[in-house]
């Protein structure tokens, strides 16, 4: 698959926005009807598989529910792909708003309440979701909640879409008979809401552990942690009853659970939980960019003891509407980007570009995956990333990465949570393979620090070269991160916090026309690298900066 590439003459792939499991998430356009779609195209290794999943997606496809993505269409392309299309949906995962902290016990019964109602109408359809999690659930502008992402889901009593053997789901939202390969029945799905439900109202999930094996050990064995005081003893009752380890002993279906959270919520007039709330007041703050959500709608088709996070589910399209969005707390940071006028330029004279990430950015760069700009208490305006399939695009022109520059930005990282450990990126420029230059955190592979790093070549595995620090970024705090390329001296070099970390010679210099990427990479063609946490004034230069300008710009 390739960008541009049209599957049967209708849908065009315009951009990864993740890969896992058994296929890619692209978001497309249906060139027929002129819409925006998503598309999972799919990895299959017999037309026995593919067959199953037609069946899959023909049960889907009949399920007729506001709370419930739709699929549209489903087939095959010539080169033998198959692909599942998906609606296009306005709003935020649960997961995106739960990083800004727990919900309120109103919003959290609004939300199982509609969440169960959802499952209500997939199982009478036959079908068990079998990952239901935040990621999974969307959170609209005007207050209503989408089920989405039926890539695992199963037909009661038909054959299993993944290998035998293979454990799929989510740790972190395991029921116990998934976790011990006993039978998968629609009471699966309401133990994954209440650990949903639980989620919503610590901010955490009630098992974790240091391997997916401790975590689904204490799903079989250990009750959850009670839930925090305030929390009513109809609400504890609620989602106790849902986390029993027996089926039986749970919710008789996921009907009676969402009567029983309506029953409890009916007493208050708080709307559920709110994907964009009103703007904030005071100092003339800007609008946030909210955006359009693309539906990742059909994540990996097999999942072997995924991390909770490892797919990203979810885009912020490039014809995103403008509103607000919830201002993520910020860690007080042992360093911070000085706070000035939105409009103030980099001290250093210049810039090929620089943003703010703020209204006054010119030309603003484009937001894809789940890219927001939001408030900061600190800042005119940051760029939060989730991790998972945020990045932002902004093209610079003649900017040549086989001649001089230098590229700049102050970043914060919110840590790895319950996903792996890998490396992540803060910029890069695209080739046709790999990226010509990567500024990084690399945490994987035994490393542990910032690296600025440009291969020799355009190809799947190229040698490269390598500036490099041992400080590795504590999470909440703020640091200046740049990379310098100096063909005159053959070297590139690596700044933190405008101080001199490391050179390296670099001789073989290739060029790209591609956009700059803020938040991910390309390497051995795949999208990867994705930025957890958020990004604040970068800047790109035609030339490469000297160390007594690398000073002052740190002090931007």
């Amino acid at each position: 698959m390739a960008v541009g590439q049209v599957l049967n003459d209708r849908y065009r792939l315009d951009s990864v926005l993740g890969r896992g499991g058994m296929g890619a998430v692209w978001l497309g356009l249906d060139t027929l009807l002129g819409r925006r779609v998503a598309v999972k195209t799919l990895q299959v290794e017999t037309p026995r598989a593919a067959d199953r999943f037609l069946r899959e997606a023909r049960t889907l496809a009949a399920v007729r529910s506001p709370d419930v993505v739709r699929i549209l269409d489903f087939g095959t392309s010539g080169d033998g792909t198959v692909f599942m299309v998906m609606d296009h949906v306005a709003g935020l995962t649960l997961a995106t708003r739960l990083a800004d902290g727990p919900l309120t016990e109103p919003e959290t019964l609004g939300l199982v309440g509609a969440m169960a109602r959802a499952l209500s109408t997939v199982h009478a359809e036959g079908i068990v979701h079998r990952d239901v999690k935040p990621a999974n659930i969307m959170l609209n502008p005007d207050g209503t909640v989408i089920l989405v992402d039926f890539g695992i889901a199963l037909a009661q009593g038909g054959p299993k879409l993944t290998q035998s053997g293979v454990l799929v789901g989510t740790p972190s939202y395991l029921a116990p008979e998934q976790a011990d390969g006993g039978p998968i029945t629609p009471a699966t799905d309401v133990y994954a809401l209440g650990v949903v439900a639980y989620e919503c109202l610590t901010g955490h999930p009630p098992f974790d552990g240091s391997t997916p094996m401790a975590v689904i050990s204490k799903h079989l064995t250990e009750e959850p942690p009670p839930l925090p005081p305030g929390v009513s003893t109809a609400a504890v009752s609620l989602i106790e009853r849902a986390l029993a380890k027996a089926p039986a002993d749970r919710w008789p279906d996921a009907a009676a659970m969402a009567r029983a959270a309506e029953d409890q919520a009916a007493a208050t007039t708080i709307p559920g939980p709110r994907a964009v709330p009103p703007e904030p007041t005071g100092r003339g703050r800007r609008a946030l960019i909210a955006g359009a959500v693309t539906l990742a709608a059909v994540a990996a088709l097999a999942v072997a003891l995924r991390p909770d996070a490892s797919d990203p589910q979810t885009s912020r399209s490039p014809e995103a509407a403008t509103g607000s969005a919830p201002a993520v707390p910020s860690a007080a940071p042992a360093t911070a980007p000085a706070t000035t006028a939105a409009s103030a330029p980099p001290p250093v004279a210049g810039p090929a570009a620089w943003w703010q990430f703020s209204a006054t950015d010119a030309p603003a760069p484009e937001l894809l995956g789940n890219a927001t700009l939001k408030d900061d208490a600190a800042h005119d305006g940051v760029l939060t990333l989730d991790g998972l399939s945020g990045v932002a695009s902004a093209r610079i022109p003649a900017l040549d990465p086989a001649k001089p520059f230098t590229v700049a930005v102050w970043a914060r990282f919110s840590g790895f949570g319950r996903t792996e450990r890998r490396d992540v990126t803060l910029a890069s420029i695209p080739g046709e393979n790999t990226s010509a230059f990567l500024l990084q955190y690399k945490a994987a592979w035994g490393a542990d620090g910032w690296q600025f790093i440009m291969p020799r070549a355009d190809r799947m595995e190229p040698p490269v070269d390598t500036a490099a620090s041992a400080v590795a970024p504590k999470p909440g705090r703020w640091y200046f991160i740049a990379g310098v390329h100096d063909p005159a001296t053959r070297r590139i070099s690596l700044y933190v916090d405008g101080e001199l970390q490391d050179s390296a010679r670099h001789t073989a210099t290739w060029g790209s026309a591609e956009p700059l990427r803020l938040g991910a990479h390309l390497w051995a063609r795949l999208e990867g690298g994705f930025w957890p946490g958020a990004l604040d004034k970068a800047a790109v230069y035609r030339r490469a900066l000297t160390p007594g300008e690398m000073k002052a710009l740190a002090s931007w």
